[in-house]
């Protein structure tokens, strides 16, 4: 695989999904005509989505198909080890927002490339659920005001990092800010849009009992990873 290393004007998307959000088509189409975009990657994660979109409108789509549950946090890593840019990104499939955000956050790596992993402040949302499992073992790495932050994540090929197999749907976002090489930063800016509904789409789509298990046992998983002092400027505005 070739990677475009001095080329950190271009980035790629990463998008685990199982094609249940309404929004994916439009968050496409929004990616496809943002010409910072070189490619996006769609990992599927349990459904044919070749059945549901026209792939011939889109020309940087590469659709990664359904071979076996890999879960959110492995479809992350198969997205990456894909990665054939410098920068690239990670989004929910159920987000809305504009394309300056991604301008803004190449940018921001242009004038500091030693910038860890940058997530969005809640701030940013038009509608956000007032509750998320995953806040309640942040405490060690992302505060609670700070829910939402990994619906849409930017990062860089100097700073992968691999999510381990036991955290298969939760706390990857929590170990990504614990193993980054340089300090992450939170995005405070333009308007996005989701809805309680479509925040967290794939997870409602499965029995919630089986989930809140999944998250317990992720959870005590993750407790072992934790370090003292992630690498953290949480409360400094980047842009």
């Amino acid at each position: 695989m070739s990677i475009d290393v001095k080329n950190t004007s271009m980035i790629t998307f990463i998008i685990p999904t199982i094609y249940k959000s309404p929004h994916l088509l439009q968050l496409l189409r929004t990616l496809e005509n943002c010409d910072l975009v070189q490619e996006i990657i769609l990992v599927e994660d349990g459904v044919d989505v070749d059945k549901q979109l026209d792939k011939s409108w889109f020309h940087k789509l590469t659709i990664i198909p359904f071979t076996k549950k890999l879960w959110f946090n492995g479809c992350v890593n198969l997205g990456v080890s894909l990665v054939k840019t410098h920068l690239y990104a990670i989004s929910n499939d159920d987000i809305l927002f504009p394309t300056s955000v991604i301008k803004d956050c190449v940018h921001h790596y242009k004038l500091r490339p030693k910038t860890g992993v940058i997530g969005m402040h809640h701030s940013v949302y038009h509608q956000y659920p007032p509750l998320l499992w995953a806040i309640e073992l942040k405490t060690n790495t992302l505060k609670s005001e700070d829910a939402g932050w990994a619906a849409l994540m930017f990062n860089h090929k100097d700073n992968d990092i691999i999510i381990p197999d036991d955290l298969e749907h939760y706390f990857g976002d929590n170990y990504m800010v614990s193993y980054s090489k340089y300090p992450c930063m939170t995005f405070y800016g333009d308007k996005f849009y989701t809805t309680a509904e479509d925040f967290s789409t794939s997870t409602k789509t499965y029995n919630a009992i089986e989930m809140e298990k999944m998250f317990n046992k992720e959870g005590t998983a993750y407790r072992k990873y934790l370090r003292d002092k992630p690498l953290w400027e949480t409360l400094n505005p980047i842009i």
